[in-house]
């Protein structure tokens, strides 16, 4: 699954930021799934790409919901800021 993500100009720091506590909330979870992120350099700006791979829809099924990771990995005050922080960055995201 392919997710792309454009972003609102000059949140690309903040962005990035997200990414980082994302990535490190998805390595200490169990059962961590593989995904490669990869950012635009060639064509439009501020375009963020997240291939997630997975055998069959049920591996999906039981990834957990990035709100409860953040909530679960960073407590939830810091969890709803970097909820806010992604929400305030995101113009676009298409599955």
């Amino acid at each position: 699954m392919v997710v792309r993500t454009e972003i609102e100009p000059g949140t690309a720091v903040s962005y990035e930021r997200f990414l980082i506590k994302l990535k490190a909330a998805q390595e200490q979870e169990a059962g961590t799934r593989s995904v490669n992120r990869s950012v635009s350099v060639v064509g439009p700006a501020l375009v963020y790409l997240g291939a997630n791979f997975f055998s069959k829809n049920v591996d999906r099924d039981n990834w957990t919901a990035l709100e409860d990771l953040l909530r679960k990995t960073y407590g939830d005050a810091d969890g709803e800021e970097l909820l806010d922080r992604i929400l305030r960055a995101v113009r676009k995201r298409k599955n």
